[in-house]
């Protein structure tokens, strides 16, 4: 289905096919490269459209059904929330209105007993990352990563499952940073000539 277009058809489908909703995981998300001097209307609402109105949209529309259950939301931010990409136009602006749903909707729909927590992936091999096709780009985001590799979405759904679960029960409200720490080693890439030391 599309999230832009019929959230409220997408958590009809759902709850045909299983009976209820336990949870809901906000994974769609599109990325237009461009520079943000040449953006377009076009550009910034076909972006917000997926990243962020459709993640709120369906989160919406889950609510009631979350309710019964006391099911849970995990949102896809992004590392870039924090760490803004360039040429990647309005992308890191909607992960950022992630972030700050993810944060609202904790506060308004705690009461109702749903969580709403996010997850802010780093380098992970999707189809997305297209650039990690290319073997002398995949080596430079490698060694941007402390932990000296890319991720998968194994280990990122491994991270959502736990927000899921009733480990996480008193979680909510939180963004979890899955980038290999490549947000905490800013500092010692920028140290190319030693100032640090």
């Amino acid at each position: 289905g599309d999230v832009a277009s019929e959230p409220d058809a997408l958590i009809a489908r759902a709850i045909a096919v299983t009976g209820r909703l336990d949870g809901l995981v906000n994974n769609a998300g599109i990325v237009r490269r461009i520079a943000l001097a040449e953006l377009t209307a076009e550009n910034i609402d076909s972006t917000m459209a997926v990243n962020l109105r459709g993640l709120m949209l369906l989160s919406k529309a889950a609510l009631p059904h979350l309710m019964k259950t006391g099911g849970s939301i995990v949102n896809l931010a992004s590392y870039t929330a924090d760490h803004p990409l360039p040429g990647a136009g309005a992308y890191s602006v909607s992960k950022c209105g992630v972030v700050g749903f993810t944060k609202l909707a904790a506060l308004e729909w705690g009461p109702l007993g749903i969580r709403v927590n996010a997850i802010g992936p780093g380098m992970i091999d999707t189809p997305m990352a297209t650039s990690l096709r290319d073997p002398v780009k995949y080596e430079h985001r490698r060694r941007l990563v402390p932990l000296g590799r890319i991720g998968t979405p194994e280990e990122a759904g491994k991270v959502i499952a736990f927000l899921l679960s009733d480990d996480a029960a008193y979680v909510s409200g939180q963004v979890i940073m899955v980038d290999g720490g490549q947000g905490q080693g800013l500092s010692a890439q920028l140290d190319v000539g030693g100032i640090f030391g």
